[in-house]
């Protein structure tokens, strides 16, 4: 697989799940692989959208998956996330993030990272690295934007977890589910 795929037009329905996320609960979980709470999450995802959402995943991948996650996450401006700056490679090898947000609510995406200083741009492999990251996370004016995918209804974006990236913009838009950044978040093997 390619290290990045986007693919517009994902869902079929996309309208019906759409409508879907207005009405459920995005109270957050704890995430039982790193222990952190993380706010804005919600698990009520329709069966027939997860069945598309992998197959759909496996068609343009070309082999079969091991799904490890999936989830919705808002992030509502002002929201702080634990780790601005992260990879996604202790929930697996791969993540997708499908945009779910309306036409008329989409700024930002999903941006791929590098540390301005030291140039780590993916999973921190020494204790060296581990500090620059733990020090760093959250420091939005640390890193710099090597590439972003950009929030468009119904695209998802397909990378290696072990990329470091961000979500954009950090902190956030919108008040509530309707307009808000909203992401279906995938992981897997």
């Amino acid at each position: 697989m390619d290290s990045e795929i986007i693919i517009d037009n994902f869902l079929n329905d996309f309208e019906s799940f759409r409508i879907h996320c207005d009405d459920v609960s995005y109270d957050g979980v704890v995430n039982p692989e790193d222990g952190v709470f993380y706010p804005g999450v919600s698990l009520d995802i329709p069966k027939s959208i997860e069945a598309e959402v992998i197959a759909r995943t496996i068609n343009s991948i070309g082999r079969d998956i091991k799904v490890n996650a999936l989830f919705l996450r808002l992030s509502t401006n002002g929201m702080d996330a634990p780790h601005q700056a992260h990879t996604d490679a202790v929930m697996g090898s791969y993540s997708l993030m499908l945009y779910i947000n309306r036409l008329e609510d989409c700024e930002g995406g999903t941006s791929l990272v590098l540390h301005k200083k030291t140039g780590l741009c993916s999973t921190p492999i020494n204790e060296k690295q581990l500090k620059v990251w733990q020090d760093d996370t959250n420091n939005e004016e640390a890193w710099q934007i090597t590439n972003i995918a950009a929030m468009i209804p119904n695209r998802a974006f397909i990378f290696d977890a072990d990329l470091m990236h961000r979500a954009e913009p950090v902190g956030g838009f919108g008040d509530n589910e309707r307009n808000g950044r909203l992401v279906l978040t995938m992981f897997y093997d």
